[in-house]
């Protein structure tokens, strides 16, 4: 699709995309964006500033013929070879509204999350954080309940919170601070703890490959890792029992 000037026919913008011929294009939105359809059924939608395509719809199973205006701006109606005309509607500002609660509700989970970490409530901040996907300040919470002395209690609490979505999230997230070092402690702790309530586990054999494989695989690292470290241990034991002689 080219866009050309009038007053001195040259080449404004060219829009590039389709798979088929464009039999129909129009303006929309006063002008600032750009409506095509093509032999193949597929219809775009461009934003002329950018210069690129913002949308595709493939409704249609046969080229599109007609494309006309609505009762108002917001409305599109296109007819087809496939004997079907569909009535499109502009949901941009609905969707802009949707987006502005859901902003708002997430601040609004931090603010809470914050609150109950502060006065201590670590089981309803750490199933926020978890709602917020948020591993780190996750990993942070989970520290400090395991640091307690009631940390069983409170990790069980926790777990028990959650639903059977967040629980795979969970895992998900553990399977990944077990990779490293530095996390790997607070993923063994929750590991041990999930492992032991079949509540809690893994029964399809879906997460075999994704989550169950590197678990053992780096679990099996840092257990050698560990052993080797009690090694030397007794190595320094030993060369400290021998000068004391």
């Amino acid at each position: 699709i080219r866009l050309w000037s009038v007053s001195d026919s040259s080449c404004i913008s060219v829009f590039e995309g389709h798979e088929a011929s464009v039999i129909r294009v129009m303006f929309l939105n006063r002008g600032t964006s750009l409506m095509s359809a093509a032999s193949s059924g597929t219809m775009k939608l461009w934003s002329i500033k950018k210069k690129e395509c913002i949308g595709t719809m493939n409704h249609h199973k046969d080229r599109v013929w007609a494309l006309a205006n609505g009762f108002n701006e917001k409305q599109l109606i296109t007819g087809g070879g496939d004997s079907a005309i569909t009535v499109w509607q502009d949901m941009s500002d609905e969707i802009l509204e949707q987006k502005k609660r859901e902003d708002e509700e997430v601040l609004l989970k931090e603010e809470e999350m914050y609150a109950n970490e502060r006065k201590k409530n670590y089981k309803s901040a750490a199933v926020h954080a978890l709602e917020l996907n948020r591993p780190h300040k996750l990993r942070n919470i989970l520290e400090k309940m395991i640091a307690s002395k009631t940390a069983e209690e409170q990790i069980n609490e926790f777990v028990s919170e959650l639903e059977k979505e967040q629980i795979k999230k969970l895992w998900e997230i553990v399977r990944d601070w077990n990779t490293r070092g530095r996390t790997c402690a607070v993923a063994q702790f929750m590991i041990s703890h999930l492992v032991d309530n079949k509540e809690y586990a893994l029964n399809s054999t879906a997460n075999v490959d994704t989550i169950i494989k590197p678990l053992l695989a780096y679990s099996e690292r840092h257990h050698r890792r560990i052993e080797k470290i009690l090694q030397n241990s007794y190595l320094l034991d030993h060369a400290l029992a021998c000068m004391q002689k």
